[in-house]
């Protein structure tokens, strides 16, 4: 490939000078780029964490709340029928199920369920982690006893001194976190 060479002076100035202003041009262009590009990358960051940061804040007051209406159904516990309380505790709370676990192995549910003959409230894990604690506790996801579906399990336990004499909990089942978790949609395009 050969270049045209001009020989004259005229022509070299004018050589030089439309190279000068293409290297001049092109630094200028990737400079542009480069900075819009950061100034995108920032903006989206910022915007991200703040998303992010609202979206914790939400998830933070829907435990809270979950964990008011158990802390709500301590005063059903001694109750000759805790149904009512543990009916309304469930619409209030929007929860699946809300329940008390008796230290002496007794159940009452907010609905009817589909429990083993030998259920014992006192070993399941809700009880046993919020016999543990002096704040009420939110299980890991494990299988609903009853209904065979994975669900976590905010619960509390109700004391007389140091005893132990029931745990009131309320189960919301993964596919309603699931279905909550999807519905996040920062931007178009994206998903929780």
């Amino acid at each position: 490939m050969t270049f045209f060479v001009p020989s004259s002076l005229r022509g070299k100035i004018i050589a030089t000078t439309g190279v000068t202003v293409l290297v001049g041009l092109i630094s200028l262009s990737v400079v542009n780029i480069l900075t819009a590009r950061s100034h995108a990358l920032s903006s989206l960051g910022s915007q991200v964490k703040a998303l992010a940061t609202s979206h914790a804040v939400g998830v933070g007051d829907w435990i809270a709340t979950r964990h008011l209406v158990v802390k709500s159904v301590a005063s059903a516990v001694n109750e000759a029928d805790p149904f009512p309380y543990l009916k309304q505790a469930k619409i209030a709370g929007d929860v699946d199920t809300v329940y008390i676990g008796y230290a002496d192995k007794r159940t009452a549910f907010s609905s009817p369920q589909n429990l083993p003959a030998d259920y014992d409230p006192t070993s399941r894990p809700w009880y046993q982690q919020a016999s543990a604690s002096a704040q009420p506790v939110v299980t890991e996801p494990y299988v609903d006893a009853g209904s065979q579906k994975l669900v976590i399990t905010f619960a509390s336990a109700v004391k007389e001194g140091a005893q132990v004499t029931a745990v009131a909990a309320a189960d919301v089942f993964m596919d309603s976190v699931v279905r909550n978790v999807a519905s996040i949609r920062p931007t178009p395009g994206t998903y929780g």
